[in-house]
């Protein structure tokens, strides 16, 4: 009756989701926080990308909505090839596949925890009790904003069992599981969090391990072959790395930041007391929690919340085995990384401070999300602990039975705390187009004032009421990056933590540079319109009027005392144009002198190398076919000429002429300019995923390597043991 219990077990987590799931399944996260919602702005907004990109037959690489045409797939925070998100998000239906994709997250941390403290022998009731409390802990359940980080974190227990039971088992299925699980790991999108649970994993094997290779139970040969397994993993998920390569050297983020930024979002030892109670210092519901500051952080970053029940239960269990310490399997280590993961968690307020200096732990920012790493380890002490608890005999019936209220009270509690912060918002209001939206265009548009308009609710109101509900549905009209990725639209802005394009953001902040505020409204100067028409930008969303001759007010819309206009000029030039002059530039600071000297428009070409032109006395083009993917012209001129493309340049995107590829180069610091030579001429730019290619040409080896080096080391494996009939005889 082996099959009796897992059953069960599967059972009650079907029934407890599934529950969740008919719950949540005309309701969508909408939580705000500082200038937006990351639940909405992002996670929602990319995986309604990806939605759509999969039910059209292909992956997302490009998209013409961001930042004037962005490489969203090599962002990889999109997390196309995480499985989970490629099969959920092939329902019909886009909200029921979002809740989906949401509620099987939550159930993935549950059973992967579930699996690896019972690998660990901890009662089944135990192991799935702990796995909906690390579930609805505050370093996950605060997160839910961040789909794609507790999607990155829910592989590592998977992947903790998993190394485990290759260690015990030696069974080649387990090997296959790691790499497997490692490429999920990576393509889940959350490169810090996938750095916090590999730490986690080597502080924890490593430490086993040596005690095992020391006392010779272990040996050399079980752990080389796993290390194979994990690079392997690793090359699997080339298709991935390679393209967020590339646009890392357009980003601008560099890879190593500096001591300050690396640190930013401070965790203090004051904050610790968010273990024990979420609200220490202020509750964002109700907006009485402070904003984040070069010494203070942030709300959902810094509370690792797991309630007085679980550290009651944790004092009930200490004073039960207070003679039998020393037979909780692997305590002493397992508090000395609880207390490293918080020590590093504490950022610049910890003595291991200087760690932030060097990779890789200053290629990311906030280090409070090393509290990941102290509550997945306390979960771990925890089940070690009841597992204890449960095996000896001499235990007070009553005590057992006090340790088992305060674990089930601190589900109950996790779980009400879990839906008390979060806020979920009807579906129908959420999808709802925000007026503005009928207004955008093929163009691109400009957003001014976002930030600080949902700042004035969020940080005095919080969400604790409809009233503040409603204004921040009504600002969905600012249609802020990346919401109009639900709509229509193209922005020039891009909302990530991670990678943008670099020439782009500059170009952002000189728009708003030259927007200078007279009082509470925006003037311009004559140049300015020209310089956003020769970006397609054909409409301004601001938050205070514009005085200006070129762009005209369409609509505006004011409820709450929060006017937003929306201002539009007239842009029917195509997607190309041909400069009648080219200047050459070498640093962006010539770039604002030629605008202030003479304004930038269509007939200007600024170019960083040597290039020169004839006077055009005749062009003519004719667009055959326009997508995010391929554009084609017929191009007629009667002179060899420099023309450019309204496509941010970008190594993926190739040109051909006449069937024959040609260089191309930035023009205007982000159009794709290309040398065209008289005649007419077919002209094909095509957006072609080099990087992807290459990574799965790499990945397809990879799994051929490892299919063949399993072979052999199960076939050595059978060789190097005798039969079973020989050893019976001797």
């Amino acid at each position: 009756m082996k099959w009796k219990y897992p059953l069960l077990i599967g059972s009650l987590i079907f029934f407890f989701y599934g529950g969740l799931f008919f719950l949540l399944r005309n309701v969508l996260l909408f939580t705000p926080d500082f200038g937006e919602s990351d639940a909405y702005h992002l996670g929602l907004s990319l995986k309604y990308l990806l939605f759509t990109s999969l039910h059209e037959g292909h992956l997302p690489f490009w998209t013409n909505a961001l930042q004037g045409g962005f490489p969203i797939f090599a962002e990889s925070q999109i997390a196309a090839l995480f499985i989970p998100n490629v099969v959920v998000l092939l329902l019909p239906q886009f909200s029921t596949a979002y809740t989906a994709l949401f509620v099987f997250t939550l159930a993935s941390f549950t059973i992967g925890m579930y699996l690896l403290l019972r690998g660990y022998s901890v009662p089944r009731l135990i192991a799935l009790i702990l796995g909906v409390i690390f579930t609805f802990s505050g370093v996950i359940s605060l997160h839910w904003v961040h789909l794609n980080l507790i999607q990155t974190f829910s592989v590592i227990p998977f992947l903790f069992f998993a190394v485990q039971k290759w260690v015990d088992t030696r069974k080649i299925r387990w090997l296959f599981a790691v790499s497997f699980l490692v490429f999920q790991l990576i393509c889940a999108g959350f490169v810090q969090v996938a750095f916090i649970g590999l730490l986690a994993g080597m502080f924890w094997f490593g430490s086993i391990w040596f005690s095992q290779i020391k006392q010779g139970t272990l040996k050399l040969s079980i752990l080389f072959h796993l290390f194979v397994a994990g690079v392997v993993g690793f090359l699997l998920s080339f298709p991935q790395i390679l393209p967020a390569v590339t646009l890392s050297h357009f980003s601008s983020r560099s890879v190593g930041l500096d001591y300050q930024t690396a640190t930013s979002f401070p965790l203090t030892f004051s904050h610790l007391l968010s273990f024990l109670y979420p609200y220490p210092f202020g509750n964002p519901v109700v907006g009485t929690y402070p904003p984040f500051s070069q010494d203070w952080g942030i709300f959902w970053e810094n509370t690792p919340y797991l309630s007085l029940p679980f550290f009651f239960m944790l004092a009930t269990l200490a004073f039960l085995l207070r003679k039998k310490l020393n037979h909780i399997p692997y305590l002493g280590r397992t508090l000395v990384f609880i207390s490293l993961f918080i020590l590093m968690a504490l950022g610049k307020s910890s003595p291991l401070y200087f760690l932030f200096n060097f990779p890789p732990f200053n290629f990311f920012r906030t280090p409070s999300r090393f509290l990941l790493g102290a509550v997945f380890f306390l979960i771990i002490l925890a089940g070690l602990a009841l597992k204890t608890l449960v095996q000896e005999k001499k235990i007070p019936h009553v005590g057992k039975t006090i340790t088992y209220i305060l674990l089930f009270l601190t589900m109950g509690e996790l779980v009400r705390f879990s839906f008390q912060y979060n806020l979920f918002v009807p579906t129908s209001k959420v999808l709802q187009p925000p007026i503005l939206a009928s207004h955008i265009k093929d163009h691109q548009y400009l957003t001014l004032g976002q930030l600080e308009a949902w700042n004035t609710v969020f940080l005095t109101k919080g969400w604790q009421s409809n009233q503040e509900v409603e204004k921040y549905l009504y600002l969905k009209n600012y249609l802020y990056p990346d919401s109009n990725l639900l709509y229509a639209g193209r922005t020039m802005g891009i909302n990530t933590g991670g990678m943008k394009l670099r020439r782009i953001g500059y170009l952002n902040s000189l728009f708003e540079g030259y927007l200078a505020t007279s009082g509470a409204t925006l003037t311009t100067d004559p140049k300015f319109a020209k310089l956003l028409s020769l970006y397609d930008i054909e409409t301004i969303i601001s938050s205070k009027p514009i005085a200006t001759d070129s762009f005209h007010l369409v609509q505006k819309v004011d409820r709450y005392s929060m006017p937003i206009y929306l201002y539009q000029q007239p842009i029917d030039g195509p997607g190309w144009y041909i400069p009648d002059h080219i200047t050459t530039i070498a640093y962006t600071s010539d770039f604002e002198q030629v605008y202030a000297d003479q304004g930038l428009s269509e007939s200007v070409g600024l170019v960083e190398q040597g290039v020169s032109q004839q006077q055009v006395t005749q062009a003519k083009v004719k667009e055959k076919k326009h997508s995010d993917y391929q554009k084609e012209f017929v191009w007629q001129v009667n002179a060899p000429v420099v023309a450019a493309l309204k496509t941010n340049y970008y190594p993926d995107w190739k040109l051909y002429i006449d069937g024959k590829r040609t260089p191309t180069f930035p023009i205007n610091l982000v159009h794709t300019g290309f040398h065209l030579p008289s005649g007419t001429h077919q002209v094909v730019l095509r957006y072609e995923n080099d990087d992807f290619k290459k990574g799965v040409l790499i990945a397809g080896f990879a799994l051929l390597f490892l299919g063949g080096y399993t072979f052999i080391v199960a076939l050595r494996s059978r060789t190097s043991s005798p039969p079973a009939r020989s050893r019976q005889r001797r």
